[in-house]
């Protein structure tokens, strides 16, 4: 016979309220009942919680089902974090089903039990006499429930019980012996009780030793299971809780990749409260080798080095070169000689170990020694003596640099000061619109000082959105944006221990541009994601991965039409949310303080976010906003939903005619009315479409292609209708 499990293989409900029997009543069969006094519970009647600060709370353990348990007593509760557990010693005796051997109040204030002899009830008060003899009155109102002698209570199964207990056991035995399915059954009871079942857990597991047999090796796993649940509740944090409801199920039960997607959006949302998180995935042996790479590659992108430091200290074997490899990359060069010991490795299968190790040691420290991956051994040893004889004599030197790392310290070097010089010169023609000196001091500042991120970035950007589309020569252009995509894509990949994550945000962002210019859509998608993931509120980020999505719908590809409708579809909802982001945006922005506004020092690398104030950022996401409504029209053309495309300009136009910032309304409104005389036209509202283009080539735009063609067009399609209907 199982657990008693719900529907859903969970435990019963216990959130009803308590439930009273009448003495005349006998208890049901099976239900094992105790007599006990109904006062407050005693401290050899609680449970015993002892904490890692080395204090110990005592109360009733409540399973609430996150990272927290509620401890209650005399009707009081607090919440504890498991974090914060070190241990739980359960009230063995607590039964489900109590019989009260005397009458009980309960009153509303803090649930306050009083143990008594009620003497007298009225419809306002209630008179007893209490446990030492004295007599009381209490009011109706301030009464919450009463309870009789020889009422048998149901306590709630949240806590814990005996019969709970013999639930618990029962369970673990078919995880042991039964089959599957009962086994799964089981195994979700077991993750539900959570924290009363973590003990039994343990014992069945550490019986089991080294699982050999298939069946063992099964059980194993389950129990791992219902273990890593319990670990998780202890990392995972109440904000990452609440933004991920499944968290804990989905990085315990979930496939690979639906793992890996959750912890590409987690990490970087909260940097700070994931690392536990990242540090318990990346010493967790069971986890897959892939996922826990990811979490070291993750955290190296967002510079938590003291974090990887640490790991790496209780790491061995494959894990702490991963880590080595992070570190190094990040400037950190107390792991070096790990990497010395991998050029050690021998045979051909691991010449590309040997060549990683021996490659990131060439970057970081200008030597190489002559080692060569696929060398003989006894040249490889030569070259690895040489090595250690080189660290021997550079430790210090490299430790210090390390250390200044870790503690985000730098030393301006007189070349980064006159690298930081020209950079500042140099954006300041760029926000006069003079692109060549802009790029003549950007290169300069590049050349004064190679590792000065902002030079690269800033020259990059610089490339690809100013110099290449004023550039006449089509060869010269499109070799401006190939160097542009070369930087970033170098920059994308190589170790960037000064980048804050919200540089590595404009970074992925702008790699993203070069792509999605160069007619790469899915390449730019990826560089698009990784951007908003460093920063979910960006509109940026969330336009850039809209805008790839219809690129891919509307290009020349091997995509399927159902295919092309998702694509669509996608490009659809990122708009709105970019639409609702943009409208936020815009209620909160007359509140913008001084602090607010992107200043030159801290990013990001592009002209228009320079030097903005307040008016200036309103102008610009009117002006997105209002594109917006011809992104949206475009997909609703393509879906052959018309109607909802000229919603979508009418509301645009409306947003452009109440706008007080923008200052060149003109061409703008000419794209939109355009647009509008293509819907029309496709909708058989010719006089509507004559209405619109006329307008735009009267008012706006005179030289206007789409709206000239369409004029003549329908012009002479109405003389003929006109024509035909006199002559008829």
């Amino acid at each position: 016979m199982g657990p008693p499990v719900g529907q859903d293989g969970g435990k019963t409900s216990s959130k009803a309220p308590v439930k009273a029997e009448s003495s005349s009543e006998t208890p049901a069969p099976g239900k094992n009942t105790v007599t006990r006094r109904a006062g407050e519970d005693t401290i050899a009647s609680l449970d015993k919680v002892h904490l890692t600060d080395g204090s110990v709370q005592y109360g009733k353990v409540m399973e609430i089902g996150g990272n927290t348990i509620s401890l209650q007593h005399r009707g009081a509760a607090k919440r504890i974090l498991k974090a914060d557990v070190e241990k739980i010693l359960f009230y063995e005796g607590r039964r489900s089903h109590q019989k009260l051997d005397t009458d009980l109040v309960v009153l509303k204030i803090n649930e306050h039990r009083v143990p008594c002899k009620i003497l007298k009830e009225s419809g306002g008060e209630i008179r007893v006499e209490l446990a030492n003899g004295n007599k009381a009155t209490y009011r109706r109102d301030r009464v919450l429930r009463v309870h009789y002698r020889n009422q048998v209570l149901d306590s709630s199964s949240d806590f814990y019980t005996v019969e709970l207990a013999n639930q618990m056991d029962q369970a673990i035995g078919m995880v042991i012996k039964g089959e599957a399915t009962e086994a799964k059954q089981a195994e979700k009871f077991l993750v539900q009780c959570g924290v009363f079942a973590i003990e039994k857990v343990q014992q069945a597991a550490a019986g089991l030793k080294q699982a050999v047999e298939p069946q063992e090796t099964r059980i194993q796993g389950v129990l791992d299971r219902i273990l890593h649940v319990h670990q998780l509740k202890k990392v995972v944090t109440s904000a990452m809780q609440r933004s991920e409801p499944q968290i804990y199920m989905e990085l315990t039960y979930g496939n690979l990749d639906e793992r890996e997607s959750l912890l590409k959006v987690l990490y970087p949302k909260f940097a700070d409260e994931s690392i536990p998180l990242a540090k318990h995935i990346i010493s967790n042996e069971q986890e897959h080798f892939r996922v826990r790479s990811l979490s070291v590659e993750i955290l190296r992108r967002l510079n938590r080095n003291k974090a990887l430091l640490e790991i790496y200290n209780d790491s061995a074997g494959e894990l702490k070169l991963v880590i080595a490899v992070a570190l190094v990359r990040n400037r950190v060069f107390f792991p070096i000689p790990t990497l010395i010991e991998a050029l050690e490795i021998g045979g051909e299968k691991n010449s590309n170990i040997r060549a990683l190790a021996a490659g990131l040691l060439r970057d970081s420290t200008r030597q190489s020694f002559g080692f060569k991956a696929e060398g003989t051994p006894e040249a490889r040893g030569r070259a690895v003596e040489k090595w250690r004889q080189w660290w021997k004599e550079n430790t210090q030197q490299f430790q210090a640099r390390s250390l200044l790392v870790l503690n985000n310290k730098r030393i301006e070097t007189e070349a980064r000061k006159e690298s930081r010089e020209f950079w500042v010169k140099a954006h300041q023609f760029w926000v006069d619109g003079r692109f060549d000196r802009a790029g003549i001091y950007l290169r300069e500042a590049r050349r004064k000082d190679p590792s000065f991120l902002k030079a690269h970035i800033s020259y990059a950007t610089l490339l690809y959105s100013e110099l290449a589309p004023a550039e006449k020569d089509p060869e010269r252009k499109a070799s401006m944006v190939d160097e542009a995509e070369q930087i970033l894509k170098g920059l994308v990949e190589s170790a960037l221990p000064d980048a804050t994550g919200q540089d590595l945000h404009w970074i992925y962002f702008e790699f993203g541009n070069v792509l999605r210019l160069k007619g790469e859509h899915r390449e730019a998608l990826k560089q698009y994601e990784d951007s908003l993931a460093l920063n979910p509120s960006s509109i940026p980020s969330i336009l850039g991965v809209a805008d790839c999505h219809w690129g891919i719908a509307t290009g020349k590809n091997d995509l399927s039409g159902v295919e092309r409708k998702i694509e669509m579809q996608s490009a659809l909802e990122g708009y709105s949310l970019a639409e609702k982001k943009i409208s936020e945006t815009l209620g909160s922005i007359q509140v913008l303080s001084a602090a607010d506004i992107p200043q030159l020092e801290n990013l990001p690398f592009e002209r228009r976010a320079h030097n903005r104030n307040a008016l200036v950022v309103r102008e610009e996401l009117e002006k997105e906003s209002i594109r917006l409504a011809l992104k949206n029209a475009r997909v609703y053309r393509l879906q052959d939903l018309p109607k909802k495309a000229v919603v979508a300009l009418r509301r645009g136009l409306q947003t452009l005619k109440a706008s007080t910032e923008l200052k060149e309304k003109n061409p703008i409104e000419a794209e939109l009315r355009a647009l509008l005389g293509v819907v029309y036209e496709s909708m058989g509202e010719d006089v509507r479409a004559v209405k619109e283009y006329l307008r735009v080539v009267k008012d706006l735009d005179r030289t206007n292609p789409v709206c000239r063609r369409g004029y003549e067009r329908l012009r002479k399609r109405l003389q003929k209708k006109e024509t035909t209907a006199s002559r008829g």
